[in-house]
């Protein structure tokens, strides 16, 4: 995919973009092209990625009901590239496999590589469990 924008941008500024298929991340700090992308039409809403995020930078919007059992919008997730860091836990922990980051090109996830994905599972899951348990309460 190749972004074009008629506006100047900042350097290292994550620019959001998105169209019916799909929503993009996109970054380019010198040499580097980072691209984060969420294929519409592979995800199936689970919001998993949403409980994930360390930034809390995805927004789950669940399914919208008409009446008793019709389904009038499927769940569906968004991101909030102000608190997007491109670290990839979102990409590791969907099962659809309907996101990808890549860096110039190529399949790319920093939390797989840096070998801090157990860490932002603990701390998300430590989350959670403070919303259902209230504050104070800890694992």
């Amino acid at each position: 995919m190749e972004v074009r924008l008629y506006r100047p941008i900042k350097r290292g500024e994550l620019i959001k973009l998105e169209d019916d298929r799909s929503i993009v991340l996109f970054r380019q700090i010198m040499l580097r092209k980072y691209v984060l992308k969420l294929d519409k039409e592979k995800c199936v809403g689970c919001g998993i990625c949403a409980d994930m995020c360390p930034k809390w930078a995805i927004t789950y919007y669940p399914a919208k009901f008409d009446g008793i059992k019709r389904v009038s919008e499927r769940p569906r997730i968004d991101f909030e590239s102000d608190k997007c860091v491109l670290c990839g836990t979102c990409v590791t922990i969907c099962p659809m496999r309907a996101i990808t980051l890549t860096l110039n090109d190529e399949e790319w996830i920093p939390v797989m590589k840096n070998n801090v994905f157990y860490t932002v599972a603990v701390k998300a899951l430590e989350k959670r469990y403070i919303e259902e348990e209230g504050e104070g309460t800890s694992l």
